[in-house]
């Protein structure tokens, strides 16, 4: 079955028992550009109080503590990244199902070298956090209805009022609910980069020239393209470095 929330991970995840947590913040019931002040203030956090156990409340819904961290390249026995590439080495090559000079990551939807890497994971854990108890997974028993009482509508909405539409008087003014005059527009791009290593799943090398294409495309058809935003991830495969 889908244990992520998200359509696009259907049938993807590899991991036996994995399991998605997601730990709501203020306002959370709200696309982040419908997020107000007012909102926040009724929904602050699903973050308990310090040495507090979750009630299931919109306020308390889970609690946590820092137990220690991992880095990739610990697990991946990585001292360089630098040196890595400079010896033509990889971490993992789409086209091969495997890393070059690298392994952790071969056979990467093959569910038992997934396990193997949980294990690699739990073992380095404990020999660098001898002193931390055995983690086990927390049961997930959220309850959508006691934290969104009016899922999905937000917290504003409420079955116990009603609105009555009447016919207005005629000295009444009506507020006018034609938009403002469009001021323009714009176009956002990320992750534009490319690395014959890393996208070997990209057919060609003319990527990056058929998205400017296409951006050209759509700047004629809006017709008053102001600016383009550039979020960024568009040097491969080493950073400004590249």
């Amino acid at each position: 079955g889908n244990n992520f929330p998200h359509q696009q991970w259907v049938g993807q995840n590899f991991y036996p028992n994995a399991m998605w947590y997601s730990l709501p913040g203020r306002c959370s019931s709200q696309k982040f550009w419908n997020q107000s002040d007012k909102c926040a203030r009724h929904e602050p956090s699903g973050h308990c109080p310090p040495r507090s156990i979750p009630t299931g409340e919109d306020t308390c819904t889970y609690q946590y503590s820092k137990a220690g961290e991992l880095r990739i390249s610990e697990l991946e026995n990585i001292s360089s990244f630098d040196n890595l590439l400079a010896e033509g080495g990889r971490e993992y090559d789409k086209t091969t199902d495997k890393g070059v000079g690298l392994h952790f990551w071969d056979n990467i939807k093959d569910p038992k070298a997934c396990q193997r890497r949980i294990d690699t994971v739990e073992a380095l854990f404990r020999k660098k956090y001898p002193e931390q108890p055995p983690l086990t997974d927390p049961v997930c028993d959220f309850d959508v209805d006691k934290f969104y009482p009016h899922f999905p509508d937000g917290w504003f909405d409420t079955t116990t009022t009603s609105t009555v539409v009447t016919t207005p008087a005629p000295s009444t003014s009506l507020i006018s609910t034609t938009p403002p005059p469009r001021k323009g527009s714009f176009l956002v791009i990320g992750d534009w980069g490319y690395d014959q290593y890393a996208h070997r799943n990209v057919a060609g090398v003319n990527c990056q020239k058929n998205v400017g294409d296409k951006m050209l495309q759509k700047m004629q058809e809006l017709g008053d393209v102001k600016f383009i935003i550039n979020v960024g991830d568009s040097f491969y495969p080493n950073g400004v470095e590249s």
